[in-house]
């Protein structure tokens, strides 16, 4: 049997599984197809569905600690598979690169085969030879990284990643009960997380500046309603230069706004899942 074969007869037997497993299962078999593939792309709206089908899951017990366990490690294997492609392109670490893609096949194999009874164990020890045995992948993987993506792409989106990931497990802070996995990638990547988000948000004192220049516009338009009745030429020209005045700066206070954090509550943010981690039972 090779690798098609083996995830053909995976996704087979996942339509007997229950709707909410059988997501999980068939999103992280997807995850494997992609890897061995030679190329991956981002699956955060797939770990959104994920984080939903969990959530939706809450009140039934008996499979809810069992599926935010599942959803954290589907969660860890795609962040070193990010990761692993940050090293390549930014650390130029290869040999660390390695060792993570290795880790998110190994996580994501056993994050599938929990799920199954043990009558496919055969199937997975074909799976898992392909992926820790055969090292090709691994080569082609790498290759397909340095050709095709560049350095600011790569950081951003490992960063992004993990941003997005942690704003949704902090609003389903639940999601962290039994699990330490997202307490480490907060701790593992504040500072640099920090580095990046700064690189992308006003601080706080921007909002003195916006505010000066809201009543350098407001004067602008004030003045301007003045000459109107004088010099309208003079009104337009004034006019003018506050619509661009507004614009210009809009754009730059806009991520701030639209960010809701500056970068001390977003530190704050940051050590509320490193130091709680929510790892109460509620």
């Amino acid at each position: 049997m090779d690798f098609p074969q083996a995830i053909s007869q995976l996704r087979v037997e996942a339509e007997n599984l229950d709707p909410v497993r059988r997501t999980l299962v068939n999103e992280q078999i997807t995850v494997l197809e992609s890897l061995r593939s030679y190329h991956t792309t981002l699956f955060s709206n797939n770990l959104i569905t994920a984080i939903d089908r969990t959530v939706f899951e809450k009140n039934n017990t008996n499979q809810y600690k069992e599926l935010t366990r599942n959803l954290a490690d589907y969660a860890f294997g795609y962040y070193k598979i990010l990761q692993a492609r940050y090293k390549v392109l930014a650390d130029q670490n290869r040999g660390q690169a390695e060792i993570l893609l290795v880790d998110s096949a190994r996580i994501f194999i056993s994050n599938i085969k929990v799920i199954f009874s043990g009558s496919l164990n055969a199937i997975f020890n074909i799976v898992f030879d392909l992926f820790i045995n055969d090292r090709e992948w691994i080569n082609s993987l790498i290759s397909y990284f340095r050709s095709s993506y560049k350095k600011k792409i790569a950081e951003n989106e490992f960063f992004e990643f993990l941003d997005n990931m942690f704003r949704q497990v902090y609003r389903y802070n639940y999601l962290m009960d039994h699990t330490i996995l997202y307490s480490s990638m907060a701790d593992a990547n504040k500072e640099k997380l920090l580095k990046w988000k700064r690189k992308k948000m006003p601080n706080k004192s921007s909002r003195i500046v916006f505010i000066f220049f809201l009543l350098l516009i407001a004067l602008l338009l004030w003045v301007g309603f003045i000459f109107i009745f004088y010099v309208f030429p003079a009104t337009l020209m004034l006019w003018s230069i506050a619509g661009g005045v507004f614009y210009f700066y809009f754009n730059q206070i806009r991520p701030y706004i639209n960010s809701g954090f500056d970068i001390q509550d977003y530190e704050y943010f940051l050590y509320e899942i490193i130091d709680k981690s929510y790892a109460s039972n509620d």
